[in-house]
């Protein structure tokens, strides 16, 4: 059950004008019940309908719950408000919730802050994203395989679209996947409004390059203004989401959209001239301690990149593909690697810095 801030009363209330209140419990309890269904992980099952979902939103994004990703598996929910979404009505509710995750200390700090909406369905209370709110009024274009949805305010770049549309097919074509079709790509003014439509109100990782895919849902969300319709990181989750494997490790899913796309705004040619600096200047980073928790800073992304590419230099794509479908722990993954390439791990480990440093990688532009 998910604890209440001081600002939720699921008590039936006597006080003048607070005839709004009256749903407060019901929609309380429907939303602690929908959590505790997904628990541990807020990842809903995919093919699994969901009684506490509005209908149509679970046909059109299997996943449906989409801000529930970034929640983490740790992080304990307080219902902060449960209110009309209009004032004086109250057909559509807003619920907020507030997603704490225990620091380095053991202390409970805020994670996110998620917005969803509760609405009456088969006569019970059900639950909806903030996406088709927040974007309804937004315009539409369609360029190949990707639907655009962005605001009026927005000036859209037609040429941009066209690259983006064939560098997925060139993703495509490398890897031997199907191009991606009818994608719903959503283009925002940074990484606060991208997180705000998909229904966070606060998260604080909003200076991590500003984007969001979810494969599944054919969804992708472009915080990143500079990169707007052709935000290649992102187009590379979209195209290799298709292999078919047995789970990707997180670095390697990163490094490889990293090394043909690029990250944090730079193209994948200056991240790698970048890292490689980075690196020069800390000769005790290794890929040990980049697996190891808390590194993210160590370089994450570009390390999977160069990895990836050590791996495609020594063994083809064939190798690459492997390395892709070799399992989601760092088990899986140095198990996978050290047979790829035929080393051990302390050889791949030194091998993966002097590719890591070289200021140009071989056989890769931008």
């Amino acid at each position: 059950m998910p604890e209440l801030g001081i600002g939720v009363d699921t008590l039936p209330s006597r006080a003048w004008g607070a005839e709004w209140k009256a749903p407060v419990p019901a929609i309380y309890h429907r939303w602690a019940d929908f959590l505790a269904s997904k628990a541990p992980r807020y990842t809903p099952p995919l093919g699994a309908p969901s009684p506490y979902w509005v209908a149509a939103e679970q046909r059109r994004w299997p996943a449906f719950a989409i801000a529930l990703d970034y929640a983490g598996e740790s992080a304990a929910p307080v219902v902060v408000d449960i209110r009309p979404a209009t004032p004086g009505q109250d057909s559509v509710y807003v619920v907020k919730t507030m997603f704490m995750a225990p620091d380095s200390r053991g202390d409970r700090q805020p994670l996110a802050l998620m917005r969803v909406y509760a609405v009456q369905e088969r006569g019970q209370w059900v639950f909806s994203n903030a996406l088709p709110r927040d974007t309804r009024e937004w315009q539409h274009t369609t360029v190949g395989p990707f639907n655009y949805v962005y605001p009026a305010s927005h000036h859209f770049d037609r040429a941009r679209a066209q690259r983006a549309v064939a560098f997925a097919d060139s993703v495509a074509g490398a890897f031997g996947v199907a191009r991606p079709s009818n994608f719903d790509y959503y283009l925002t003014d940074g990484p606060d409004e991208m997180y705000r439509i998909i229904g966070l109100d606060f998260f604080p990782s909003s200076t991590d390059g500003g984007g969001f895919t979810a494969a599944v849902d054919r969804l992708l969300v472009s915080g990143n203004p500079s990169l707007g319709e052709e935000y290649r990181h992102e187009i590379v989750h979209v195209v290799l989401a298709s292999l078919p494997t047995r789970g990707v490790h997180s670095l390697v899913w990163e490094g490889i959209a990293t090394w043909l796309g690029g990250t944090l705004g730079m193209s994948a040619a200056e991240s790698r001239r970048k890292y490689a600096a980075y690196l020069r200047a800390h000769p005790g980073v290794t890929l040990d301690s980049i697996l190891a928790e808390k590194t993210y800073d160590q370089g994450f992304r570009p390390g999977g990149a160069a990895l990836c590419q050590m791996v495609l230099e020594r063994g083809g794509m064939r190798a690459l593909k492997e390395l892709l479908g070799a399992g989601r722990t760092s088990d899986d993954l140095e198990s996978a690697a050290t047979r790829i390439m035929g080393m051990s791990w302390p050889e791949i480990q030194r091998e993966w810095r002097r590719v890591a440093t070289r200021q140009k990688s071989k056989g890769q532009s931008t």
